[in-house]
C-alpha cells in the first residue's frame, strides 16, 4: 500500500480572516490620516489666531499714529520723566523716530519735542551716581551708578561727553543708558613736563554734533601752565582711532582759557578767555586747523572780578551771560559778528536760558511752559532754614528773572537778589531729552 504524502501544518486562512486583516489595515490608515488632519487643523487655527492678533496690533498702532499732532503734543506736555518715555514707546512709529511730536522746534535747532525742555544732570559728590531731574521737579527721575571719578564736560542732543581721570572719554545718553567709547586720551603727550598731574591741564572738551553722526568732531583745549602764548588743542573725528594733539599760537598773542566750556557755533569752536579784555574770544576752525584770537568790544561795563560766565547759543546768535559775585546782578550780551561787539540784552522775549559751567542751552517757551520765558535757570536749589535743600518734589531749581532782577523758584516763595542761601551743583550740565536707541553700528566710534 502506497504511502500518502503528509499534509502541511500551515493551512490557507479562510476568506473571512483576510477580510478582517484588510479592514484593520484600512482602519489604522484612517486613524493616521485623521491624526495628521487634526494636526493640520490645529496649525491652521494657530496661524489664524496669530494673523488676527497681528492685524489687530497693526490696526491699533495705526490708530495711535493717526492721532492729531496737537492732541499728542497736549498729552505729552503733561508728562515728565519715565512717563514720557513710556508714552514715547506706545507706538512703533514713535519709537523709530527721533522726534515723535514735531509740533515746534526751537530756532536754536535743538530737536526737542514740544513738551520737553532741557533737564539737569549732576553727580552726587560722594555716591558717584549720575542723577537726572526735570528743572520743575527736584526729585531724581533717573539714577545711573558706577561712574566714579567722572566729570561732565559737555552735552548736545541728549548726549553727555564724560571724562574719567583714568584717561577714558566716552559719550553717554542718560535716558536710554547707551554709551559710545572714544579712544583713550594720550595724557603722556598732553601734559607739560613741568606741570604733570595738574588737573588744570585737563582739556575743556566740546563736540560739534551728536556722536552718532558721521560729522561729529570732539575738540579739547587747555592753556599752558607756563603762561606762554601757546594753547594745546586736541581733536578727534568720528571714525578716527587716535587723538591729534598740537600747540597753536596767534601772532604771539597770549590766551588764557577761562572756566567756560568751549561752544560750537557756525562751524567753529569758540573759547572764552580771561584776564584783561572782557569777552576775549579764541576761535578754532576744525576744517582748516586754524586758531585765531578776537578782541570784541563791550557796550556795557562789567566788573570781571569773581564773576561767573556762561556761553549760550540761541536763535543763530552767540550770547554771553555774566553773573556777579554771590549772584548779585546778571547781565546778558549778544555778539555782533560784523562789528565784533558784545551788545547788552535787556529782555529774552519768549526764550529761556539754562546755564551751567559745563554747557548752557536755550529753548523757546511753549504753551505748557509759557511762564518760564525771559528767565535764566541755574543748577542750584533753595536751602531751608537748617541748611538743607528744601523738601517737596515740586521744589524746582532756581532761576533769575530779567523782569524782576531777582532769583525765584517755582513751588516756593523764594525772592532773593543773591545766591547766599542756595545749594549750588558743580559737576553738572543741562541736556535735552533723547530716548532714541542707536543702532549697534552707530555705537562704534572707529569702524
Amino acid at each position: 500500500m502506497a504511502k500518502q504524502p503528509k499534509k502541511s501544518v500551515w493551512t490557507e486562512p479562510k476568506k473571512s480572516v483576510w477580510r478582517e486583516l484588510w479592514r484593520e489595515s484600512r482602519k489604522r490608515k484612517r486613524i493616521s490620516k485623521c491624526g495628521e488632519r487634526v494636526k493640520e487643523q490645529k496649525k491652521n487655527i494657530l496661524l489664524s489666531i496669530f494673523h488676527r492678533i497681528f492685524h489687530r496690533r497693526i490696526k491699533e498702532e495705526s490708530c495711535w499714529s493717526n492721532l492729531p499732532n496737537e492732541l499728542l503734543g497736549l498729552m505729552a506736555s503733561r508728562l515728565f520723566g519715565l512717563d514720557y518715555s513710556s508714552f514715547h514707546n506706545v507706538c512703533r512709529t514713535w519709537r523709530s523716530g527721533g522726534n515723535p511730536f514735531p509740533l515746534q522746534i526751537s530756532p536754536c535747532q535743538y530737536h526737542v519735542p514740544v513738551a520737553q525742555i532741557p533737564w539737569l544732570v549732576y553727580f552726587e559728590e560722594e555716591a558717584h551716581v549720575l542723577n537726572v531731574s526735570h528743572p520743575l521737579c527736584k526729585s531724581n527721575l533717573i539714577e545711573i551708578s558706577g561712574l566714579s571719578d567722572s566729570r561732565i564736560c559737555c552735552s548736545k542732543d541728549g548726549w553727555l561727553l564724560i571724562w574719567q581721570f583714568s584717561r577714558r572719554v566716552f559719550f553717554l545718553n542718560p535716558f536710554n543708558r547707551t554709551r559710545i567709547e572714544l579712544p583713550d586720551f594720550p595724557r603722556e603727550k598732553w601734559d607739560y613736563p613741568s606741570c604733570r598731574d595738574m588737573d588744570v591741564l585737563l582739556p575743556a572738551l566740546s563736540f560739534s554734533s551728536p556722536p552718532v553722526s558721521l560729522d561729529c568732531v570732539v575738540f579739547g583745549i587747555s592753556s599752558s601752565c607756563d603762561h606762554d602764548e601757546a594753547v594745546s588743542i586736541c581733536i578727534i573725528s568720528r571714525g578716527e582711532a587716535s587723538w591729534t594733539i598740537h600747540n597753536r599760537r596767534d601772532n604771539n598773542n597770549a590766551f588764557t582759557l577761562s572756566n567756560v566750556n568751549p561752544i560750537y557755533h557756525n562751524g567753529n569752536f569758540y573759547c572764552l578767555g580771561e584776564g584783561g579784555d572782557i569777552g576775549l574770544l579764541g576761535i578754532f576752525d576744525p576744517h582748516k586747523d586754524h586758531w585765531t584770537i578776537e578782541y570784541p568790544t563791550i557796550s556795557f561795563f562789567v566788573s570781571i572780578e569773581d564773576v561767573s560766565s556762561f556761553f549760550v547759543q540761541c536763535n543763530g546768535n552767540l550770547f554771553l551771560v555774566f553773573q556777579g559775585p554771590m549772584g548779585k546782578g546778571v547781565f546778558v550780551f549778544v555778539l555782533d559778528f560784523d562789528g565784533m561787539t558784545w551788545n547788552l540784552v535787556q529782555h529774552l522775549e519768549d526764550y529761556m536760558f539754562f546755564s551751567s559751567g559745563q554747557i548752557s542751552l536755550s529753548a523757546k517757551t511753549v504753551p505748557a511752559f509759557n511762564e518760564m520765558g525771559n528767565k535764566i535757570y541755574f543748577p542750584m536749589f533753595p536751602l531751608s532754614c537748617d541748611g538743607n535743600s528744601s523738601g517737596g518734589d515740586m521744589s524746582s531749581c532756581v532761576f533769575y528773572s530779567l523782569s524782576t532782577e531777582m532769583y525765584h523758584s517755582f513751588g516756593s516763595s523764594l525772592s532773593s537778589r543773591d545766591i547766599s542761601r542756595m545749594k549750588i551743583l558743580r559737576n553738572c550740565a543741562w541736556v535735552e531729552p533723547n530716548f532714541v536707541i542707536p543702532s549697534i553700528k552707530e555705537l562704534i566710534w572707529a569702524i
